[in-house]
This record gives C-alpha cells, structure tokens and sequence, in this order.
C-alpha cells in the first residue's frame, strides 16, 4: 500500500511542478467527455430501427397488461 501512495505522490507532485502536464492532462479529460457524449448521442440518433429508443419502444409497447 505505501507503494500506492508513493506512486500517487509522484504523480501529484509531477502535476504540480509541470504545468504542461496538467493542461495536457484537462485536455485529455474534456476529449473523454466529448468523446462519450458524441458516442451516447449517436446511439440514440443515428441507427434508426436498431436505435435503443426503438428497441425500448418495442418492448413497452407489446407489453401484455393484467
């Protein structure tokens, strides 16, 4: 465990002390985040009838009621 903390330490000092580290570091996390929005976004949009939103449709819309 105190391997891990070194570790963590190190990364967190490196940061610290090298300012192009953490703007790289913010750049890569906003890319994620755009990243997996386009994914979400064409998930729901682009794929028509094999879209989730058609699947979910279908499934509540055949639902058998009591």
């Amino acid at each position: 465990m105190p391997l891990v903390w070194a570790v963590l330490a190190t990364f967190w000092l490196l940061i610290i002390l090298v300012p192009a580290l953490l703007n790289l570091l913010v750049w890569l996390v906003l890319i994620f985040i755009w990243w997996s929005i386009f994914v979400t976004s064409m998930a729901f949009k682009g794929w028509k009838k094999e879209s989730i939103k058609f699947w979910s449709y279908e499934i509540f819309r055949n639902k058998k009621t009591k």
